[in-house]
């Protein structure tokens, strides 16, 4: 990575965290790509995994760069008070000194090696982490989706059952009902005011959650556009089902997953590691040029200034002889390090198995349930629909309604849970197997 890649990264991770400070305008209602784009911007752990993307670029470039010769300069000043046996008042030197690998058995070439594959590993952690973010605000954004379709519903149920009691209360003062319908009607009315209550609450912790997923404080309000999915699907019924089967999804898991692309980098670091502790027994050839000037001499005397430098040029052998088994434990740790990393790998592909395999018998299930549910309403509406025509027309009691009624709610319900189950359950499904970022 060029420098000025590297200086325009930091200028953009800096400027991301600026956003802190400059929220976005939330006044109005956010779609669910809305919200994706706020959280990929705002969220502290994108923040944090991009740092170490940039971070990891860095130590690309460290790595470069001991492919490069070592200069160093360096100056003395020495002062003192005595002038006998010919001692000089004052010395000033300056030289300047270049080392340089000339070859060290691929050492240098391991090392850059690492640092790409650290590097690599590091945008495949931020990739990773983007789809974990993208599944937390799927969650969050269907979350909130539902509370609010489940309250708007409660609305209509709480004004449908009120309505009820009203009839109910005029049956009785003509003499056309008893004091227990009524009853009945107020038990209906207040069951239905719990259910707005605990589903208001639902919907006041969803607000909270959704801002917090995307970066932003929990009392940050933010407003969600009308969902057009649940209407079309309760017109409908009509969904898309998952058509792969369970060994065709895991398959496709095991090849675009994010951690098992980690777990693949990480097996080459550890690799190379190893085969960077099998080459500390071998030699090192390094070349050092020295060049020096005395100052104060040439200062005081002000000849011929080449009089006053030197220069040495040198190379230098370094063999490891014995250091106790150092290098042999060595080696045996990164043995270990490696096999342990295999073991990890071969663990972890079982794990994303058993994910997947969980993820995609749980979409199964919310596919169902939804089919279900919509058989459910459909009964439920014309049993309600029935039951209140015969309940206007004297031929029904207040209890078959109420019944009717709650089978009916029921049955909403659960299919509005069913539906942004269902959601969810897509979502989970296509984190598992680490489906790209849209």
């Amino acid at each position: 990575m060029a420098l000025p890649t590297l200086v325009a990264g930091m200028l953009a991770v800096n400027a991301a965290f600026a956003q802190e400070d400059a929220l976005p305008d939330l006044s109005t209602p956010l779609t669910l790509e809305d919200c994706l784009e706020l959280g990929l911007d705002y969220a502290s752990s994108i923040r944090t995994s991009s740092l170490s993307v940039q971070s990891a670029g860095l130590q690309v470039e460290d790595a470069r760069s001991t492919y490069l010769p070592d200069i160093r300069t360096a100056g003395s000043y020495l002062a003192n008070d005595r002038n006998e046996f010919d001692f000089e008042r004052d010395n000033f030197d300056w030289a300047v000194t270049a080392d340089y690998t000339i070859w060290d058995h691929g050492r240098r070439r391991i090392g850059l090696d690492q640092a790409r594959e650290s590097r690599d590993s590091a945008e495949v952690g931020l990739e990773r982490t983007r789809q974990d973010l993208v599944l937390d605000i799927v969650g969050a954004y269907y979350g909130l989706l539902e509370a609010k379709t489940l309250v708007e519903f409660d609305g209509e149920q709480l004004e449908l059952s009120q309505g009820n009691a009203d009839q109910v209360r005029a049956f009785m003062e003509v003499g056309r009902g008893i004091e227990a319908d009524v009853a009945a009607a107020e038990v209906r009315v207040a069951t239905d005011e719990l259910s707005l209550l605990n589903d208001q609450n639902a919907l006041a912790f969803a607000g909270a959650r959704l801002p917090t997923v995307l970066g932003f404080d929990p009392d940050t309000s933010i407003q969600v556009a009308d969902d057009r999915e649940f209407p079309i699907y309760r017109q409908t019924t009509q969904f898309a089902e998952y058509s792969q089967t369970l060994e065709e999804t895991i398959e496709l898991a095991l090849r675009q997953r994010p951690a098992i692309r980690e777990s693949e980098l990480s097996l080459r670091i550890q690799a190379l590691s190893r085969d960077r502790a099998s080459l500390d027994r071998l030699p090192v050839v390094t070349a050092r040029v020295n060049y020096g000037v005395d100052l104060d001499d040439y200062l005081h005397e002000r000849e011929n200034f080449k009089d006053f430098r030197s220069w040495d040029a040198s190379a230098r052998v370094t063999f490891p002889i014995f250091d106790g088994g150092q290098t042999r434990r060595q080696l045996e740790r990164a043995d270990l390090d490696l096999a342990r990393s295999e073991e990890q790998h071969a663990e972890l592909k079982r794990a994303l198995s058993l994910d997947v395999t969980q993820s995609y018998l749980n979409l199964k299930e919310a596919e169902k349930r939804l089919r279900i549910s919509a058989v459910q309403v459909r009964n439920a509406q014309l049993s309600l629909d029935v039951t209140t025509e015969r309940f206007r027309q004297e031929l029904a009691i207040p209890l078959e309604l109420f019944d009717a009624q709650t089978q009916f709610a029921l049955a909403n319900t659960t299919q509005i849970r069913a539906f942004y189950g269902y959601k969810r359950a897509q979502h989970s499904l296509d984190r598992a197997i680490g489906k790209a970022i849209r």
